[in-house]
């Protein structure tokens, strides 16, 4: 017995809302959102470089003791930076393909969000924050500055 099943477009989208973000609403939002993600790209290359040929600013208090050891350091920033590319491929495909953009986008968002608090905790454990110089205080606003960003590209397309 062979079945002739066919679903219109009109029914996939109503079974799978989350896959695709309408079209109109994406036309409308792309710009921002390529600026938004040129903008994060810019802050990550930034924080990279600045991590990579100064690590004292990324974890460094005012007693002048690192928080962390420095090769520590370049081995997290270069998983991390291999992680940011991964991710950064992954969330662009889906933003051009408009296929599950609305799911990476979340997700991309929690992940980032996941690291910057566990960030926190290992700054918190280790030494205040109130101890931390103005560059150390620098590279955490930049970490916030892109959680923002990608926070605004996420209400963006919610509102689709």
């Amino acid at each position: 017995m062979k079945y002739d099943i066919r679903i219109t477009a009109e029914e996939m989208s109503a079974l799978f809302p989350y896959i695709k973000v309408p079209k109109t609403h994406l036309e409308v939002i792309r710009p921002r959102i390529l600026t938004r993600c040129s903008v994060v790209a810019l802050l990550f290359l930034v924080r990279s470089i600045v991590i990579i040929y100064y690590p004292e600013f990324h974890c460094f208090s005012i007693l002048k003791e690192g928080l962390a050891n420095p090769e520590l350091v370049m081995k997290v920033t270069q998983i991390r930076i291999a992680l940011a590319f991964i991710i950064s491929i992954v969330y662009l495909y889906s933003f051009y393909q408009n296929l599950y953009f609305r799911l990476v986008n979340l997700s991309v968002l929690v992940v980032l969000c996941a690291l910057t608090i566990g960030d926190f905790q290992a700054f918190m454990m280790i030494s205040s924050l109130d101890q931390l110089t103005h560059p150390s205080v620098a590279m955490i606003a930049l970490r916030f500055t892109i959680v923002v960003l990608l926070f605004q590209n996420h209400m963006d397309i919610r509102r689709g």
